[in-house]
């Protein structure tokens, strides 16, 4: 009997230890991708995330790609991000967020783009709080994401922040292609307005004339004849030239 009980134990020991090294392949295989960021071995750390795919992108492998989120290589974090994004697991959702104040511009866009793949409904909910944040680049970055959305129900307050005079010119002028893109013709008239306006940046009535000449309206006479109207001489371009296509 005390045999068979330890014929069992060791049958026991030997498959949970069967399921830790089942379970570590999709650690180690993390571990290498990650050692091969931090080493700027780009090659290889593609490589083997196309031959192991299924084990870096396995629930297992989640708490290591956790973890970096918060490695001091940007690259890392931004790989981290996407993977998550991939496992799509739900407990995430707030990790990957916070990482849309990261202080790299290529973490945050792939946090953007992370965001959206893994729960859309969340990453509307972020970005419309974001676009009233006092930092440009956020005010930026949830525009772009609201646009790639296609949130048309937003575009009314990214226009609002596009007329907020305490924001940089250059936010301002990147807020007219995330409007363009979403092409509510409710915004022509107002990005017209600011085509117009001689007291704005000469780079901002430009940009604000090109996305109204972007949008689709009922008719879009009235919108050019105004632009064609313009002093400045590139605005006026665009309005004359949309005419002459009527």
């Amino acid at each position: 009997m005390a045999g068979i009980e330890r014929t069992g134990a060791t049958a026991i020991a030997l498959l949970a230890a069967f399921a830790c090294g089942a379970e570590s392949v999709s650690v180690q295989r993390t571990r290498e991708i990650i050692d091969d960021l931090v080493a700027h071995d780009f090659g290889a750390a593609s490589s083997r995330y196309r031959m192991y795919e299924s084990e870096v992108l396995s629930i297992e492998a989640a708490p290591v790609w956790r973890r970096a989120l918060a490695h001091s290589d940007a690259t890392v974090r931004e790989w981290a991000v996407d993977a998550l994004s991939r496992i799509g697991a739900g407990e995430d959702v707030d990790r990957i967020a916070d990482l849309l104040d990261d202080t790299s511009r290529g973490v945050r866009q792939q946090t953007l783009d992370a965001l959206i793949r893994i729960d859309p409904s969340a990453a509307t909910e972020s970005f419309g709080r974001r676009l009233e944040s006092s930092v440009p680049e956020q005010v930026v970055l949830a525009a772009q994401g609201l646009a790639q959305l296609g949130a048309t129900d937003t575009v009314l307050a990214i226009l609002q922040r596009a007329g907020d005079s305490t924001l940089p010119s250059s936010t301002r002028g990147a807020l007219m292609q995330p409007l363009a893109a979403l092409g509510d013709p409710r915004v022509v008239p107002d990005l017209v307005d600011l085509a117009l306006d001689i007291e704005a940046d000469v780079q901002l009535r430009r940009l604000a004339a090109e996305a109204a000449v972007a949008i689709d309206t009922a008719d879009p006479r009235v919108a050019l004849r105004r632009l064609a109207s313009a002093n400045d001489d590139y605005v006026r371009a665009l309005g004359e030239h949309g005419l002459e296509l009527q």
